[in-house]
C-alpha cells in the first residue's frame, strides 16, 4: 500500500498497517483499531489516532501566491468547520483521513482504511465519508459496499452507521443526508437510522440544508423537503448539465463541465440566474457573501475568482496555480489542492479580502 497523505514525503516514520488482515500497527496511530467485518466496509480495518506529522518541502508546489499547508501524492476531498480544514486522500484502494488546524500547526492523522474514499463532510466536530472498495464501479450491483463512515472525535473508533448501496453523501444542518440505490430514495439519518424521504432516481450530486435535499440528475436538479417529502424541480430547462452542486438558505448554485456558465435559482423551486458566463467549472466554494470558483480552460483550472452575490461584480483572487482539483471557503481564506508540473498534490490557501 502507497504511504498515506501528509506522511507520503518527509515523516520519519512509517504509517500504521491497515491491511484487510487485521493487522495494526502503528507508529504515530495511537495503536488503536477497529476492524469490520462483513459487508460493512468489505473487512477493512479502520485505524483511528493522530500524530505530529511535519508538512513536508513547499518547494514541490508550484511558485504561485499561496500559503503551502501541506503536500501528497493522492487528489483529496476538502472539509472545513471553524477550526479545522479536513482531508480525505484516497488512491489504490487506501485511504487517509486528516485534519489540519486553520490557526497552524501540524496535521493530524485522524484515520487510515483499505477503502477507496469520497465524499466528505463535518458537523459539530463529527467526520463522515463514503467509502468503497474499488475505484471503478460500472454495475449497479458494485454499489452493494458503498457504506458511510463517521468519526465522533479524534482517537474514536471509525464506524460504519450507513450500510450497503449508499451511492451519494451531503453533510448539512439536519445531519446525514444520502441517496440509496435499492430503493432509490433520498434519506436522512436521523437518531434511529436512517428514515426514506423521497424517490429518486439518476442521482449525479448531492447537496442539502436544513429544510431540503437539492440533487442533480443528468440535465435536471430537484428539491425535495426534509420534513414532508414534498418534490418540486427547480429551474425547469435552464440546467444545462449541472455540476459542482452547493446550496445555502436561499439557493441552489451549480456550474457545469459542458455548458458555460455559473447559475444559482431560488429554493425550493425558481427560474437560473446567471452569475458568470462563459466559464466552464464544477469546482464551487461559498462563504462570506461571495461564490468562488475555479474556471477550466481544456479540463485544467489554474485561477480562482469569486462573484459578489449581492453585486455580481467577479474578481480573480488566486492565479498562476498547478491544476486546481478542489476547493472551499470560508469567510477569510480560500483553500484548494492543485496538481502540479512535479505530479504532488499540494493543499494551498489564500487570505481573501
Amino acid at each position: 500500500m502507497m504511504a498515506l497523505a501528509f506522511c507520503s514525503l518527509a515523516c520519519g516514520e512509517d504509517p500504521p498497517d491497515t491491511s484487510p488482515s487485521g493487522t495494526t500497527g502503528g507508529a504515530g496511530a495511537g495503536g488503536s483499531s477497529a476492524t469490520t467485518s462483513g459487508s460493512g466496509g468489505g473487512g477493512a480495518t479502520a485505524t483511528a489516532g493522530t500524530g505530529g506529522y511535519t508538512v513536508p518541502d513547499p518547494d514541490r508546489c508550484s511558485s504561485g501566491p499561496g500559503e503551502v499547508l501541506a503536500v501528497d501524492v493522492w487528489s483529496a476531498e476538502l472539509a472545513l468547520d471553524a477550526d479545522y480544514i479536513y482531508v480525505l486522500a484516497s488512491a489504490d484502494s487506501s485511504l487517509e483521513l486528516s485534519r489540519l488546524p486553520l490557526a497552524g500547526g501540524a496535521p493530524e492523522r485522524l484515520a487510515t482504511q483499505s477503502l477507496y474514499g469520497f465524499g466528505l463532510g463535518v458537523r459539530d466536530g463529527v467526520v463522515s465519508w463514503l467509502a468503497r472498495p474499488e475505484l471503478l464501479v460500472m454495475l449497479d450491483e458494485d454499489y452493494v459496499d458503498w457504506n458511510v463512515w463517521t468519526l465522533p472525535s479524534p482517537g474514536a473508533e471509525p464506524s460504519v452507521v450507513l450500510q450497503d448501496g449508499v451511492r451519494h453523501l451531503s453533510v448539512g444542518p439536519r445531519g446525514i443526508v444520502n441517496s440509496r440505490i435499492e430503493p432509490l430514495v433520498i434519506q436522512l439519518q436521523g437518531e434511529d437510522g436512517p428514515s426514506d424521504v423521497c424517490p429518486a432516481t439518476g442521482v449525479n450530486e448531492l447537496a442539502s440544508n436544513a429544510d431540503l435535499a437539492v440533487w442533480s440528475q443528468w440535465d435536471a436538479l430537484f428539491t425535495c423537503s426534509l420534513d414532508d417529502g414534498t418534490q418540486s424541480e427547480l429551474a425547469p430547462g435552464d440546467e444545462k448539465t449541472p455540476a459542482g452542486l452547493l446550496v445555502d438558505d436561499e439557493y441552489a448554485y451549480w456550474g457545469s463541465d459542458s455548458d458555460p456558465g455559473v447559475w444559482r435559482a431560488p429554493l425550493p423551486g425558481g427560474a437560473a440566474e446567471s452569475l458568470a458566463a462563459d466559464v466552464t467549472t464544477r469546482l464551487l466554494g461559498l462563504a462570506g457573501g461571495y461564490l468562488y470558483f475555479a474556471p477550466s480552460t481544456s479540463a485544467v483550472a489554474t485561477q480562482i475568482q469569486r462573484v459578489d452575490l449581492g453585486s455580481k461584480a467577479i474578481e480573480t483572487v488566486v492565479s498562476e496555480q498547478g491544476n486546481i482539483t478542489n476547493l472551499v471557503a470560508d469567510a477569510t481564506h480560500v483553500y484548494w489542492y492543485e496538481y502540479n508540473s512535479n505530479q504532488f498534490y499540494c493543499l494551498k490557501r489564500a487570505e481573501v479580502p
